[in-house]
C-alpha cells in the first residue's frame, strides 16, 4: 500500500512542478512578407517586454518537406517579440512552418505555431516608384522597380506594369495601358490640363500583383505655335494703344473742364465793363474815427 501511495505523491509533485514551470505562450503570431523580407511578430499577453528583457523567445522553423525543427539564426533568446528570418536559405516554392516559445529562468512557455507559408502563395510586392515628365502633348512616365532583397525575382518576366491615367477630378473617365517598359510615354494629350495617374505592377508567371503606387499628377505643356504667338503680340499692342489713347483724352477733356470753369477765355459785353466801373467809384469810403456830429 505504501509504494502506491508514494507513487501518487511523486505523480502529483510532478505535475505540480510541471504546472508552475509553464509559462503562458505568446500569442498573434503573424508572417510578415514584402519585398522578399520575412518578419514574424508575435505578441506577449499584456506585458511590455520592451527594454527588460524578464521574458525572451526562441523561434524555429521546418520546411514542409522536411519534418525537423531547428532555431532560426539571430532568433535565440531574444527579447524583442518579432524575428526577420530572411537570412534562412527560403526557396519560392516551399512551404514552411514557424513557432515561437516563451522563455523565463527555468521556465518556458508551450509552443506557438504559425500557419502554412509559402513565398509564391503569401510574399507581397511593394509599390514601384513613379516620376512624370511633361512633353508637348505626351506624358513621360519613368518607372522604377521595388527595391527588394531578391533581386532574381525580377528575371521570371515580373517587370509588366499596368498604368491609370485620367484628367484631374476625373476618375471615372480612366483609362490603362499595359507596358513591359520602365519608361512609357502616353500621347494625345489635351495641353495645359492636369492629368493623374498610378502604376501597378504584376507578375504574371507567379500571379503576384504588387500594391500600387501613389496617385501622381502634372500638367501637360507643350509649344505654343507662332500664329498664336504672332495674333497675341497683335492683341496686345491694341489693348495698349486703347487705354493710352483714352488716357490722354481723359486727361486732356479733364484739363480743358477745369480751366473753361476757373479761368474763362471770354470777356463781359463794354457797357457792363462801365457800369461795375461807376458802381466802384460812387462806393463811400469809410476812414474809421472820423464820425460826424
Amino acid at each position: 500500500m505504501a509504494p502506491l501511495l508514494l507513487l501518487w505523491v511523486c505523480a502529483a509533485a510532478e505535475l505540480i512542478l510541471t504546472v508552475l514551470g509553464t509559462l503562458e505562450p505568446p500569442i498573434n503570431a503573424k508572417i510578415h512578407a514584402l519585398n522578399f523580407k520575412y518578419l514574424l511578430k508575435w505578441e506577449y499577453g499584456q506585458r511590455s517586454n520592451e527594454g527588460n528583457c524578464s521574458v525572451t523567445f526562441t523561434v524555429q522553423s521546418r520546411s514542409k518537406t522536411v519534418n525537423m525543427w531547428s532555431n532560426v539564426p539571430n532568433c535565440e533568446n531574444i527579447c524583442l517579440a518579432e524575428c526577420d528570418w530572411t537570412p534562412l536559405n527560403i526557396y519560392f516554392f516551399v512551404t514552411y512552418f514557424l513557432r515561437v516559445q516563451a522563455h523565463q529562468g527555468n521556465q518556458t512557455s508551450p509552443w506557438l505555431n504559425t500557419k502554412a507559408f509559402a513565398t509564391y502563395k503569401h510574399i507581397q510586392i511593394g509599390p514601384p516608384g513613379v516620376k512624370l515628365k511633361s512633353k508637348h502633348s505626351s506624358l513621360i512616365v519613368n518607372i522604377t522597380a521595388p527595391q527588394t532583397t531578391n533581386e532574381s525575382f525580377f528575371r521570371f518576366n515580373c517587370n509588366e506594369y499596368k498604368i491609370s491615367y485620367w484628367k484631374f477630378m476625373q476618375q471615372e473617365n480612366k483609362k490603362s495601358i499595359v507596358s513591359t517598359s520602365s519608361l512609357v510615354s502616353i500621347p494625345n494629350l489635351k495641353l495645359w490640363t492636369v492629368y493623374c495617374l498610378e502604376v501597378q505592377g504584376f507578375c504574371p508567371l507567379l500571379n503576384i500583383t504588387y500594391h500600387s503606387s501613389s496617385v501622381t499628377c502634372e500638367k501637360i505643356v507643350g509649344l505654343i505655335p507662332l500664329w498664336v504667338t504672332f495674333i497675341t503680340f497683335i492683341i496686345s499692342l491694341v489693348v495698349v494703344f486703347v487705354v493710352a489713347t483714352g488716357t490722354f483724352l481723359c486727361v486732356y477733356w479733364t484739363y480743358r473742364g477745369v480751366k473753361h470753369i476757373f479761368f474763362p477765355s471770354y470777356n463781359l459785353p463794354e457797357h457792363i465793363q462801365e457800369y461795375f466801373s461807376e458802381l466802384a467809384q460812387n462806393v463811400p469810403i469809410l476812414v474809421p474815427g472820423s464820425e460826424e456830429g
